[in-house]
């Protein structure tokens, strides 16, 4: 190969992929502090389990759990 056809390539940076459900964990999180959850704790589980994330929020009265849980349903179940 000559000099002239000799074509240099640029260094590529790595794309560091985030760990999945850890953008979704945030969005749940912070819709949890716009309900006004308090103690808000998030434990990270083993990929092996069906369920990567445990979320365990305190709420001020049984209306507020239970209206916590349900838009915490819909929530999910919206695109």
């Amino acid at each position: 190969m000559t000099a002239a056809r000799r074509v240099e390539k640029a260094p590529q940076k790595r794309a560091t992929k985030a760990r999945p459900g850890r953008k979704r964990l945030c969005r749940i999180a912070s819709f949890l502090a716009d309900r006004k959850a308090e103690s808000l704790l998030a434990l990270d589980i083993s990929r092996m389990f069906i369920v990567d994330y445990f979320l365990l929020a305190t709420c001020q009265s049984r209306r507020h759990l239970l209206s916590l849980a349900r838009d915490l349903c819909e929530w999910q179940s919206a695109p």
